[in-house]
């Protein structure tokens, strides 16, 4: 890879089409899908397993801070929804 030889004959500004087009990227990239998706399952099913061993005010906190990141990033998630949907589902395509 580039960090070992030094040197890339990739370009270095492509969009996330040609880049997600691109055997190599497919290469490096969907190991590293397939090990986050793991953590983050992992992660959340540690947490709804040990859910009723939460206090009810830190789960109130939870709720809370949910609520507040929604309302603060509805205008983000308007915007954005349409290009990070697309994103993904062409990052879900590598194997």
């Amino acid at each position: 890879m580039e960090s070992e030889r030094g040197e890339s004959n990739l370009p270095k500004s492509v969009t996330t089409e040609e880049a997600t087009a691109n055997p190599l990227v497919q290469q490096l990239v969907g190991p590293r899908i397939v090990k986050v998706r793991a953590l983050a399952e992992y992660f959340l099913e540690t947490i709804i397993s040990s859910l009723n061993t939460v206090p009810y005010g830190i789960r109130w906190i939870c709720k809370q801070i949910r609520v507040l990141t929604k309302v603060h990033f509805l205008c983000f998630r308007l915007h954005f929804k349409k290009k990070i949907k697309k994103k993904i589902q062409i990052l879900a395509k590598i194997p």
